[in-house]
């Protein structure tokens, strides 16, 4: 007859099952707890990648050029403390949206040829009419002239443009000073004055803002000008999981950057503290940078 297993062999038994399975149990915790959070750091550093991304196609698509020979005044929108300006983008900081921001100007140029025209039937210098200086071309303002369009003025001594407010039958009405993207052009004389179309202004505001359980989302705000006051039109969103924005300025043999931060959801805590980019941080952090 065989004999069985005492009470203590089968406790024991039971003991080393239990450590060994609890010891399996652990394993696959750590194991899901390893792969959420290697998880959470692809989404993040790929949202960080793809915003990066987003960001300079828009910004390289810029003339920063014309805008170093025509600077924008500070705060035009009154959204942001400003901190830095770099040709077709404005750095500010602690904006309406409660971070850092940026606002990207830009002039989107028209499909047909450049013409020049003089000023004809004038009101003020907020208000006139426009005929082509070469004859051959059609009378009258060039059909892609509407609000948010930007002229340009020249003669032998001067060169400034003005933002257009309105299109009155055939009469031009301009933007007051208070809402122009620029500063007064000094004496106009309309009997020498020259004026191009340069194209239709495109300006949109850049900020970071909470989102449940997903740190920041970049959010793109267009604005435009409506009965002489800039308003904001339906902003929509891109990619979530960032932090934060910052601007650093570089020596002369290094062009300046802008960084933009990102973070996962359950960051760990640094065991010391760390400094990008100006900024101290003590929990894990992630970062893409964009020279200008």
């Amino acid at each position: 007859m065989k004999k069985g297993f005492s009470l203590i062999e089968v406790m024991i038994s039971l003991a080393i099952g239990a450590v060994v399975l609890s010891g399996l149990v652990l394993v696959a915790i750590r194991g899901t707890q390893d792969f959420e959070s290697m998880r959470r750091r692809v989404e993040t550093t790929s949202n960080l990648d793809m915003v990066r991304e987003e960001l300079w196609l828009r910004i390289r698509g810029l003339e920063p050029a014309f805008w170093e020979r025509f600077p924008m005044r500070e705060n035009v929108l009154d959204l942001h403390t400003m901190a830095h300006t770099h040709g077709a983008v404005q750095f500010g900081l602690e904006c309406t949206e409660g971070s850092d921001c940026m606002t990207l100007w830009d002039i989107k140029p028209p499909v047909d040829e450049p013409v020049v025209y003089k000023i004809d039937k004038w009101v003020s210098p907020d208000r006139f009419g426009l005929i082509p200086v070469d004859f051959s071309v059609p009378a009258g303002l060039p059909k892609s002239l509407q609000p948010m369009s930007v002229l340009l003025f020249f003669d032998k001594s001067t060169q400034f443009c003005r933002l257009v407010a309105a299109i009155e039958g055939e009469e031009v009405v301009l933007a007051p000073l208070k809402s122009q993207p620029w500063s007064s052009g000094g004496h106009f004389n309309p009997n020498t004055m020259e004026v191009v179309y340069l194209g239709q202004l495109d300006v949109t505001h850049c900020s970071l803002i909470p989102e449940s359980g997903r740190g920041h989302k970049m959010v793109y705000q267009p604005w435009t000008l409506s009965e002489n006051e800039w308003v904001p039109r339906r902003r929509y969103s891109s990619y979530t999981h960032l932090h934060s924005l910052a601007w650093t300025e570089c020596s002369e043999r290094e062009p300046d950057r802008m960084a933009v931060f990102a973070r996962p959801e359950k960051a760990q805590v640094l065991e010391w503290q760390i400094t990008i980019a100006g900024r101290p941080f003590s929990k894990e952090v992630y970062c893409a940078s964009i020279s200008f």
